[in-house]
């Protein structure tokens, strides 16, 4: 069960991950004036803005997940 919830957990952390970063480029895009795509690396301000972001996210979906499978079984 440990490993299973471990797969999960990661699974789901890099799914979001990309997809809150995704987001926070085209937030940044949008917010710039010449509205070319945001290629640059992240600084660390970003950064931590993805990190909370992600965490919130992920602490939504694994309730969501866990959810799903209690009722499942």
């Amino acid at each position: 069960m440990r490993k299973w919830t471990q797969k999960v957990k990661l699974q789901l952390s890099e799914r979001i991950t990309v997809e809150v970063e995704h987001k926070l480029r085209e937030e940044i895009r949008a917010a710039t004036v010449d509205k070319k795509p945001f290629t640059d690396p992240l600084n660390d301000e970003q950064r931590m803005t993805l990190d909370n972001r992600t965490n919130e996210q992920l602490e939504k979906d694994v309730v969501v997940k866990f959810k799903e499978v209690i009722q499942k079984a």
